[in-house]
């Protein structure tokens, strides 16, 4: 009586799928032995170790760079892991601190919002960042007229970003932005 393992190998042994592996595995490494592309892959390789190139790529180019064997090199590896383990010890208080941050709670907040609140947030910080440029604008001075026009142009894309946002099952309907999408799509290919 034959065990569970020792059954299924044997009907392993008798599929036509392991069976066909092993006759092709045997008839082409048969004939490999014998080919011509065989003797040719080996004269190919017993010129090219005698080749001039071969040669010179042995000589100068195939060594093991003197550096690994300085003592300015191996200081440095030293030094090196040491250094290592003190900024893995600033990564982990930076890594805690940052858990309990305030930075945190609001991002968390924005990534569990849904996506048109998202982009009505956007559109907030451009019409929130036109605003503040204007302002800094008339009271430095300086170049205002320029920066009136880029404040009124952050202002508008703002306000496009936050009724996109208010519009957003629309968007989503929009030549534009299935062309936009279907080449995000293209570049991650």
């Amino acid at each position: 009586m034959l065990l569970g393992g020792e059954f299924m190998l044997d009907i392993l042994r008798n599929s036509f799928c392991y069976c066909f592996v092993i006759k092709f595995i045997t008839f082409f490494s048969g004939n490999f032995e014998s080919s011509y592309f065989r003797k040719f892959v080996f004269s190919f390789r017993l010129i090219f170790t005698e080749s001039v190139f071969f040669r010179i790529v042995e000589k100068y180019f195939d060594k093991k760079p003197f550096f690994l064997d300085s003592l300015v090199y191996r200081g440095i590896k030293a030094l090196g892991k040491y250094l290592g383990r003190f900024a893995d010890r600033i990564n982990l208080i930076v890594v805690n601190v940052y858990r309990e941050s305030f930075l945190n709670k609001i991002l968390s907040f924005f990534k569990s919002e849904d996506r048109a609140d998202k982009v009505i947030s956007v559109g907030l910080f451009f019409m929130t960042m036109a605003l503040s440029f204007l302002i800094f604008s008339v009271l430095f001075g300086r170049n205002h007229e320029i920066r009136i026009y880029v404040s009124w142009a952050l202002f508008f894309v703002g306000i496009l970003t936050v009724s996109a946002g208010k519009n957003i099952d629309a968007v989503k309907q929009s030549v534009t932005y299935r062309t936009v999408k279907f080449m995000i799509e293209l570049v991650k290919m």
